[in-house]
C-alpha cells in the first residue's frame, strides 16, 4: 500500500518498537520473542550459568528474578499467547 503525505511517500514497516515491545504488521509477536530469546535472556542465562558455582541458591535466585523474570513478563498480555511463545518457555 502506497500512502503519501504532502507529495512525500511514507514507508511501509514490517515491525516497530513500542514502549520496549516489538510489534509487527501481522501482531505475530515473532521479532519480539526473538528478541528477547537471542538477545536479552540468553546474555542473563550465560551470566547465570558462569556465577552459578560461587554463589548460593537463594542470592541465584535473587538474580534470576532481577533481570531474568522481569524481561520475560514484561509484556506478556501481549504475546503470551503467541503461537511462537513457546520458544520462551523452553528456553
Amino acid at each position: 500500500m502506497n500512502i503519501n503525505y504532502n507529495n512525500k511517500f511514507i514507508p511501509t514497516i514490517t515491525y516497530t518498537k513500542f514502549l520496549g515491545l516489538t510489534v509487527d504488521c501481522s501482531l505475530t509477536w515473532i521479532n519480539h520473542i526473538d528478541l528477547l530469546t537471542k538477545k536479552k535472556l540468553s546474555t542473563t542465562c550465560y551470566l547465570i550459568q558462569n556465577i552459578k558455582p560461587y554463589l548460593s541458591i537463594s542470592t541465584l535466585k535473587i538474580i534470576y528474578y532481577s533481570p531474568f523474570r522481569s524481561i520475560v513478563s514484561y509484556g506478556i498480555i501481549f504475546w503470551g499467547n503467541s503461537s511462537h511463545s513457546s520458544v520462551m518457555f523452553t528456553m
